[in-house]
């Protein structure tokens, strides 16, 4: 249901918008036919604050892309610099080990030296004497038994230290090829570490850069709040001067400039007007189960039972009135713009009250408002409806 669709209403807004056209196409004839330079500088200037408003938040919204890439790059730098701590920690456990493993290979050395020197003085005795002291420790066995077991004895004995020699060489092998390995895999680590290191590098220069770049964008910010508070105040002081010098008409026209232009100049921060998450988008919606199409003038915003609904501008209240699926709807004037706000379950100001800004109009629907507990936002310029979202803070 629109607000369109109700007959009375309907009517009223119509005959409220012709209204202000005829009045703003008599005074535009009149002002045509005037030498008035305080109203063609008030016209110059809407269209110059336009202008810097439209630049304004241009600028901010590149201020909040900027930010949000210069909190995904302080993440990007944070993970860096874990995985550069992981691999610093991984370089120092291998490179003790490597150590570990140049002792062990040092001990393995010495180890088969001394068993090789060993093994080769035994060599030189058993050729020059070992072998007569071996048949001698034979003979002088007691028995042909005892003689046996000695034999066996020096047999295996041989055997031993031959076996002994040759798993110390092996060992010796394996930590030579593990070593190997192991240098590999620090050289790799290695490699890995200077990439991070880069790579931590390089996302720490971009985020400086990008932080420049805030900077910038604050300070052309700040420039553009400057310009446009300079501007407003001028056209307050022409608005004055329209008011002190011309017709009613006139200067009720520069006073709708006036609180229009205000009002532009807030797209994309105006303060929502209840707390709660969108449950129902501007524009076009299709509903899953009925498979029916709305054409939704506004948003509905899902809140809790009986919630303070306040304006987000200052205006005054131009209507008030009851629509079918909608409920209590409010529409409060700002120039040419009306913001709407519907669904309530109380209501706390009436017909031609002047509202401020953050004033609460009323409280949100509970289960026995057509829409619950929600409440009904929109925004129309000039009659038409436009997409309050792109005019809410985020």
């Amino acid at each position: 249901m629109t607000p369109y669709s109700h007959p009375a209403l309907l009517s009223r807004i119509v005959g409220a918008l012709l209204l202000s056209a005829i009045v703003f196409i008599g005074i535009r004839d009149v002002n045509a036919q005037t030498s008035s330079n305080a109203n063609a500088d008030l016209y110059d200037l809407k269209s110059e604050i336009q202008a810097d408003q439209a630049r304004l938040l241009a600028t901010e919204r590149e201020e909040v892309k900027t930010k949000r890439s210069v909190n995904d790059l302080s993440n990007q730098i944070k993970s860096s610099r874990a995985r550069v701590s992981t691999f610093r920690n991984r370089l120092d456990n291998l490179t003790l080990e490597r150590d570990s493993l140049f002792r062990s290979i040092d001990e393995m050395a010495d180890r088969l030296s001394r068993l090789k020197s060993e093994y080769r003085s035994r060599a030189i005795y058993a050729y020059k004497f070992g072998r007569l002291h071996d048949i001698a420790l034979i003979l002088s066995a007691g028995s042909i038994n005892q003689m046996l077991i000695r034999i066996q004895y020096l047999h295996r004995f041989s055997t031993q230290r031959k076996g002994q020699l040759l798993d110390i060489q092996d060992a010796s092998e394996a930590l030579k090829v593990k070593r190997e390995t192991l240098q590999r895999t620090l050289f790799q680590n290695e490699v890995i570490l200077q990439d991070a290191e880069r790579a931590t590098e390089g996302l720490t220069i971009l985020k400086k850069s990008h932080q420049s770049e805030i900077r910038r964008l604050e300070a052309q910010k700040q420039l553009l709040s400057t310009s446009l508070d300079d501007k407003l105040s001028e056209m307050n002081n022409l608005v004055a001067l329209v008011n002190v010098s011309a017709d009613p008409s006139r200067a009720k026209l520069a006073e709708s400039i006036l609180r229009t232009t205000r009002f532009e100049a807030s797209k994309g921060a105006l303060p929502w007007p209840v707390f709660g998450g969108i449950k129902e988008p501007f524009g076009r919606v299709v509903n899953p189960d009925l498979g029916t199409t709305t054409d939704n003038v506004g948003i509905i915003i899902e809140t809790g039972a009986s919630s303070e609904i306040a304006a987000v501008f200052e205006g005054h209240v131009r209507l008030i009135d009851v629509m079918p699926g909608l409920g209590r709807v409010v529409f409060v004037e700002h120039g040419d713009y009306l913001s709407v706000y519907g669904n309530f379950s109380l209501l706390y100001v009436g017909k031609g009250d002047t509202i401020r800004s953050g004033q609460i109009l009323g409280r949100s629907g509970t289960d026995a408002e057509p829409r619950g507990r929600t409440a009904f936002f929109g925004i129309f310029h000039n009659g038409e409806p436009i997409d309050p979202q792109d005019w809410l803070s985020n």
